[in-house]
């Protein structure tokens, strides 16, 4: 039974049944010899082992050896397959081997000629425009090119950004100084003339108001007519300061003492408002190149909106440093800071525009002067800070540098 199971083909049953079936009738044959001979009939066992037993047992050696040629013949067969099945095998993986490599070869052939030859390119040109930045080696090709892309990317990116800032910037000003200009042309020649007539004036006045009028009211009506023809004339020379700035006399002043002296110009209006003046300044304060009627124009402007724009018994502070700029550049920065209320945020960003003011009687042009005064000083004046403590106004200025023995230090 067992070997009728491991069986594989029709022919093996049919073999495996006669062998079962041979060797059934020798074994009946033999145990039958077998039992003559022990109730004693050897005669009848003899015939049986001589006669019967041997051909019996050539019928199922017979029906074995058809077993094991059947066998054989069905391994060969099987082989044959297993051998046809290998070929296929290796001739499908040699061609699977072969399109790999081709496929390779083009996505190296690909890779080289279309990403790392380009970028390869774009290190160099990266190394070319910046060979400070990205000088690693003198061995072509030991940089990390992906590390000098994305420097110069992030580079140019920020760079990009601080462009388009500035054609915004650049624009706004464009557009700014094209109001300013037609406004200014016009205005300039009026201005004079109004100016002109304003002197006049004002010289009748004077001439008036030293002429002894036994009438008091008189002299109190002169008074304020001279009183307020000078504050006209004053703002007509604020309007013409900014069309037409007057030309720089610049030296090497410490700016210590500019702000001193705007300061004895506002203590009026500090003793007014009972404010508290405190200034601050680094011992080892550069001088700045600048003309310092102007420059004390600034601080006069600054100190002046402080004064308006703190609090009665409120603080006014000035303070002067040395900082160091985003470039690496050095630069002196003074802040103005008083203790009023903050700016209106819909106001901080035309702070500097003119005719701008928050002010009753004010003209909006103090600010917009004092910013131009510092730009052609090659500074700015930008509004650093406005909250509840207070609002601080920055005039930044290069410091004056002079040549020491072949050295640049600050004097």
């Amino acid at each position: 039974a067992e070997m009728q199971k491991s069986a594989r083909t029709a022919q093996e049953k049919a073999i495996l049944r006669d062998v079962e079936s041979a060797y059934g009738r020798y074994t009946g044959a033999r145990d039958k010899a077998i039992a003559d001979f022990q109730r004693g009939q050897p005669d009848q066992a003899k015939d049986l082992l001589l006669g019967q037993l041997p051909h019996l047992y050539e019928n199922t050696h017979r029906a074995c050896h058809e077993l094991i040629t059947a066998n054989i013949e069905y391994m060969d067969v099987a082989s044959r397959k297993v051998h046809l099945a290998a070929n296929r095998l290796w001739y499908f993986a040699l061609v699977c081997l072969s399109v790999t490599c081709a496929l390779s070869g083009l996505l190296v052939f690909l890779l080289i000629g279309r990403v790392f030859l380009p970028l390869k390119i774009m290190a160099n040109e990266a190394r070319r425009l910046h060979p400070a930045k990205h000088e690693t080696t003198s061995l072509p090709g030991s940089a990390d090119d992906l590390s000098i892309l994305r420097d110069s990317f992030h580079s140019l990116a920020s760079e990009a950004a601080q462009s388009r800032r500035s054609l915004l910037q650049s624009r706004d000003e464009l557009r700014q100084s094209e109001k300013l200009a037609s406004v200014g042309k016009l205005s300039a020649g009026v201005a004079h003339e109004i100016r002109s007539l304003l002197t006049t004036m004002r010289l009748w006045s004077y001439s008036l108001r030293n002429t002894k009028f036994d009438d008091h009211d008189v002299q109190v009506t002169f008074a304020t007519m001279h009183g307020e023809l000078a504050r006209l004339e004053q703002l007509v020379r604020n309007f013409l300061d900014f069309a037409r700035p007057p030309e720089l006399n610049q030296n090497p002043r410490h700016l210590a003492d500019v702000v001193r002296q705007a300061a004895l110009l506002v203590q009026p209006r500090l003793v007014e408002k009972n404010l508290q003046f405190y200034q601050h300044y680094d011992k080892k304060l550069p001088k700045v190149l600048a003309d310092s009627e102007q420059l004390k124009q600034v601080f006069v402007n600054l100190l002046t909106n402080a004064c308006d724009a703190s609090k009665h018994s409120g603080t006014v502070t000035v303070s002067a440093s040395l900082e160091c700029a985003s470039e690496g550049m050095e630069r002196i920065v003074v802040r103005v800071a008083n203790t009023g209320p903050p700016i209106a945020a819909s106001t901080r960003a035309r702070i500097f525009d003119p005719f701008l003011t928050t002010k009753q009687n004010g003209v909006g042009l103090g600010l917009s002067i004092a910013a131009a005064i510092a730009q052609r000083h090659g500074g700015e004046l930008n509004l650093d800070s406005s909250g509840d403590e207070g609002t601080v106004f920055a005039l930044i200025l290069p410091p004056y540098l002079e040549s020491n023995d072949g050295q640049d230090s600050a004097s």
